[in-house]
């Protein structure tokens, strides 16, 4: 499934080669996630596939994935049903660009991708849907930021981000009363205040209400030394501008994705369409070991106590 001879570029030998993956799914337990029957979708030569979204137009759903060359990131868009047509976005910027978070809000797609070399976290929309963007807003300046994700939730505006600051990745939220509003720092999930583990917290994908009506936030695990070995799966429990609590429900390893792969950092759940991602195992990893999933659990939600 998986090239590693002499076919490959050097690079995706030392880096590895991502690639998405994806399945319909009408009811999505948490807990329990089937991923049986996954359809792959690989890169050409010399480059790969990460960080998937998807949003429904027309009834077609697109998916927005990051094109990574090995030197910069674009963002890129295909149609669910024509996987091997990869058209690129054009956001107005020029820098690297990841993590292509869209939604739908008032009639209208929007996107907030991860844009951290520009030191801001900015909202664009759609112009022509879904290839020209146009920038309307900066929601947080000055702000190194990865994997920022939105969610309306109690007729409140929330968006999650891991922020680098003091030497470190701090999970911080963020509460507008409005999406074109004044964002605040969240009174105890901010930058200046690292509560959270960012093994065991960077957002990894859209938020969702899962088939038991639990409000779902998916995470990256990456506990063994590996940027991404699986996605944690936590439920959302209590949210407001004081206080925020959530309980890992499931640990999802990259091998459960499928067996040939080292590293998953993205689950996105839209309309009944699941997308990951992964990559298989790059000359620079770290040994895999055998991890009690459920062990794992107790142990991260003892993590987060606070």
């Amino acid at each position: 499934m998986f090239s590693t001879d002499a076919s490959c570029t050097p690079n995706e030998l030392l880096h590895g080669k991502w690639s998405i993956f994806y399945k319909y799914i009408d009811k999505l337990d948490a807990t329990n996630v089937n991923l049986v029957g996954l359809t792959a979708v690989h890169a050409p030569k010399g480059y790969f596939y990460a960080d998937p979204f998807s949003i429904k137009h027309n009834g077609t759903d697109y998916v927005f994935i990051e094109t990574f060359d090995y030197v910069k990131g674009v963002l890129s868009v295909f149609d669910i049903n024509k996987p091997d047509i990869i058209r690129n976005v054009n956001i107005g910027e020029f820098v690297h660009l990841s993590y292509p978070h869209v939604f739908k809000h008032d009639g209208a797609f929007y996107m907030i991708p991860e844009s951290c070399h520009l030191n801001r976290i900015s909202l664009y929309k759609a112009e022509t849907f879904p290839l020209v963007w146009k920038k309307v807003k900066t929601l947080v300046d000055n702000l190194h930021s990865g994997d920022n994700t939105i969610l309306y939730h109690n007729n409140k505006w929330w968006m999650f981000s891991c922020v680098y600051k003091n030497t470190c990745n701090n999970f911080s939220i963020y509460h507008s009363d409005s999406l074109f509003g004044t964002w605040k720092e969240h009174a105890k999930f901010n930058p200046n205040n690292k509560h959270r583990n960012d093994k065991i917290s960077r957002c990894a994908g859209r938020i969702f209400i899962d088939s038991i009506g639990r409000l779902i936030r998916p995470a990256q695990y990456s506990e063994g030394g590996i940027n991404g070995e699986g996605i944690i799966l936590y439920h959302i429990q209590h949210i407001d501008e004081l206080s925020y609590k959530e309980t890992a429900v499931n640990l999802i390893l990259a091998n459960q994705v499928n067996n040939e792969l080292r590293a998953s950092h993205t689950f996105s759940y839209s309309d009944g369409l699941l997308l990951l991602d992964g990559r298989p195992t790059r000359q620079e990893d770290h040994t895999n070991t055998m991890v009690d999933i459920k062990a794992e659990l107790e142990k991260i939600n003892r993590l987060n106590e606070v």
